[in-house]
Protein backbone atom coordinates (compact mmCIF):
# COMPACT_ATOMS: atom_id res chain seq x y z
CA UNK A 1 0.00 0.00 0.00
CA UNK A 2 1.16 3.63 -0.85
CA UNK A 3 2.87 6.10 1.79
CA UNK A 4 -1.13 8.51 2.78
CA UNK A 5 -0.52 11.69 1.14
CA UNK A 6 -1.03 14.24 3.78
CA UNK A 7 -2.87 17.19 1.61
CA UNK A 8 -3.15 19.62 4.76
CA UNK A 9 0.45 19.90 5.73
CA UNK A 10 2.13 22.36 4.08
CA UNK A 11 5.20 20.24 4.32
CA UNK A 12 3.20 18.73 1.37
CA UNK A 13 2.93 21.51 -0.94
CA UNK A 14 6.63 22.43 -0.17
CA UNK A 15 7.54 19.22 -1.48
CA UNK A 16 5.37 19.90 -4.44
CA UNK A 17 6.09 23.15 -5.55
CA UNK A 18 10.13 22.68 -5.17
CA UNK A 19 9.62 19.58 -7.48
CA UNK A 20 7.34 21.05 -10.28
CA UNK A 21 9.87 23.94 -10.35
CA UNK A 22 13.08 22.61 -10.38
CA UNK A 23 13.46 22.52 -14.27
CA UNK A 24 12.77 26.65 -14.01
CA UNK A 25 15.31 27.07 -11.73
CA UNK A 26 18.15 25.08 -13.01
CA UNK A 27 17.16 26.96 -16.16
CA UNK A 28 17.40 30.71 -14.56
CA UNK A 29 20.35 29.58 -12.09
CA UNK A 30 22.15 29.08 -15.62
CA UNK A 31 21.00 32.29 -17.03
CA UNK A 32 21.71 34.35 -13.93
CA UNK A 33 25.07 32.93 -12.49
CA UNK A 34 26.71 30.96 -15.46
CA UNK A 35 27.96 27.64 -16.18
CA UNK A 36 28.44 25.56 -13.31
CA UNK A 37 28.60 22.00 -11.63
CA UNK A 38 25.49 19.90 -10.21
CA UNK A 39 26.53 20.86 -6.22
CA UNK A 40 26.32 24.39 -7.07
CA UNK A 41 23.22 24.55 -9.31
CA UNK A 42 21.81 22.94 -5.66
CA UNK A 43 23.30 25.63 -3.37
CA UNK A 44 22.87 28.50 -6.60
CA UNK A 45 18.91 27.58 -6.79
CA UNK A 46 18.43 27.40 -2.64
CA UNK A 47 19.77 31.54 -3.19
CA UNK A 48 17.68 32.74 -6.05
CA UNK A 49 14.61 30.81 -4.61
CA UNK A 50 15.59 32.57 -1.42
CA UNK A 51 15.59 29.80 0.28
CA UNK A 52 12.15 28.22 -1.00
CA UNK A 53 13.59 25.29 -2.68
CA UNK A 54 16.69 22.81 -2.57
CA UNK A 55 16.89 20.41 -4.62
CA UNK A 56 18.20 16.92 -3.68
CA UNK A 57 21.03 14.99 -5.90
CA UNK A 58 17.99 12.59 -6.62
CA UNK A 59 15.99 15.34 -8.02
CA UNK A 60 18.26 17.94 -9.60
CA UNK A 61 20.58 14.85 -12.01
CA UNK A 62 17.44 13.42 -13.47
CA UNK A 63 16.40 16.89 -14.01
CA UNK A 64 19.35 17.63 -15.73
CA UNK A 65 19.25 14.72 -17.85
CA UNK A 66 16.10 15.19 -19.20
CA UNK A 67 17.02 19.44 -20.02
CA UNK A 68 20.32 17.80 -21.40
CA UNK A 69 18.70 15.58 -23.28
CA UNK A 70 16.16 17.78 -24.34
CA UNK A 71 19.01 20.15 -26.00
CA UNK A 72 17.99 22.66 -23.26
CA UNK A 73 21.60 22.21 -21.72
CA UNK A 74 24.93 21.28 -22.82
CA UNK A 75 27.43 19.37 -20.34
CA UNK A 76 31.22 19.70 -20.50
CA UNK A 77 33.62 17.44 -18.34
CA UNK A 78 36.33 19.58 -17.00
CA UNK A 79 38.52 17.76 -13.97
CA UNK A 80 35.90 15.29 -13.66
CA UNK A 81 32.94 17.26 -13.05
CA UNK A 82 30.29 17.78 -15.66
CA UNK A 83 29.75 21.49 -16.16
CA UNK A 84 26.23 22.20 -17.43
CA UNK A 85 25.31 25.73 -19.49
CA UNK A 86 22.56 26.53 -21.73
CA UNK A 87 21.96 26.34 -25.27
CA UNK A 88 20.38 29.18 -27.02
CA UNK A 89 17.06 26.77 -26.95
CA UNK A 90 17.69 26.81 -23.33
CA UNK A 91 17.87 30.40 -22.87
CA UNK A 92 15.01 30.58 -25.18
CA UNK A 93 13.00 28.27 -22.72
CA UNK A 94 13.72 30.53 -19.76
CA UNK A 95 12.41 33.78 -21.11
CA UNK A 96 9.35 31.52 -21.79
CA UNK A 97 8.77 30.33 -18.57
CA UNK A 98 9.58 33.99 -17.01
CA UNK A 99 6.68 35.27 -19.25
CA UNK A 100 4.19 31.98 -18.26
CA UNK A 101 5.04 32.55 -14.61
CA UNK A 102 4.38 36.32 -14.81
CA UNK A 103 1.01 35.53 -15.81
CA UNK A 104 0.32 32.86 -13.26
CA UNK A 105 1.65 33.89 -10.17
CA UNK A 106 -0.78 37.88 -10.16
CA UNK A 107 -3.07 35.18 -9.95
CA UNK A 108 -2.09 32.86 -7.34
CA UNK A 109 -1.58 35.91 -5.17
CA UNK A 110 -5.09 36.89 -5.22
CA UNK A 111 -6.29 33.20 -5.04
CA UNK A 112 -4.21 32.32 -1.81
CA UNK A 113 -5.20 35.35 0.69
CA UNK A 114 -6.64 33.65 3.65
Amino acid sequence: MPPKIDRTEQKYWNELINQSLIQFFILKALQKKGPMHGYLLIEAIFEISWEKAKPTQSTIYPALGKLCNEGLLRVEIKKRRKIYSLTDLGLTAIRAASKAWNEVIPILQRNTII
